[in-house]
């Protein structure tokens, strides 16, 4: 699973993105809730070219990201403030099976 930061939102979501395909993976993406444009932009590009097998995009504000962490996933790419990667860590941590966390 990727978040997307505010502050590059389009390159730190598809970076990891695309090295997480090239590692042979498959991808939830999340864009930043305070770039609506930019979330809507790259759910469409993500749409309109991958397969939803492989790549699925959500927009969403925080209430989104919440569901999205209780799924379970083997790793979690994020990039942000420490108050929210504290929040992530915890979601995480309920799945022991998980990864690590991203930078």
């Amino acid at each position: 699973m990727i978040f997307g930061p505010w502050n590059l939102p389009f390159h730190l979501l598809f970076e990891p993105t695309v090295a997480a395909l090239a590692a042979g993976n498959t991808a939830i993406v999340k864009p930043n809730s305070l770039t609506p444009a930019t979330a809507r932009v790259i759910r469409e590009v993500v749409q309109a070219v991958f397969e939803e097998r492989l790549v699925s995009a959500f927009e969403g504000d925080d209430s989104d990201a919440d569901v999205l962490l209780d799924l379970p996933v083997d790793h979690i790419f994020f990039t942000g403030s420490p108050a929210v990667g504290k929040v992530i860590m915890a979601a995480a941590a309920r799945h022991p099976g998980q990864g690590h966390l991203g930078r």
